[in-house]
């Protein structure tokens, strides 16, 4: 069964990710993107964060897709 996928927040702007690299797994292409470290993340102290995106064509893909 399918169920609709829903996020809690909006996917992050990978517009200039700070690293992005294609890798190919037998007959599919995937595109990994990594954004610019974020420092002073609100409600998190001490905190650095970095998105990861993995993208097939333009659809993201979460680590049950993988």
């Amino acid at each position: 069964m399918d169920l609709p996928v829903t996020w809690a927040a909006p996917l992050p702007d990978f517009g200039s990710a700070a690293v992005r690299h294609r890798i190919r797994i037998g007959d599919s292409v995937f595109r990994l993107e990594i954004s610019a470290i974020q420092r002073d993340v609100p409600r998190e102290p001490d905190t650095h964060l970095v998105h990861l995106g993995v993208f097939r064509g333009d659809q993201p893909l979460t680590a049950a897709d993988l």
